[in-house]
């Protein structure tokens, strides 16, 4: 997932706002930090949801 925090790092650099969002079937719960490390300006929102949430919506 880092990874991805990384394509969403490259895409702020060219000025676009970015969110990561995590949708998982099972509860796994991740911290924000250990995903978005807010190195050199990452401004990316990260969002958690679970496959259920977005049946129910």
């Amino acid at each position: 997932m880092k990874r991805y925090a990384d394509h969403l790092r490259n895409y702020e650099a060219d000025g676009c706002r970015s969110h990561f969002i995590y949708i998982t079937r099972a509860y796994a719960p991740k911290r924000d930090a250990d995903i978005l490390q807010n190195q050199n300006g990452n401004q990316a929102t990260f969002h958690q949801i679970r496959w259920f949430q977005v049946y129910n919506h």
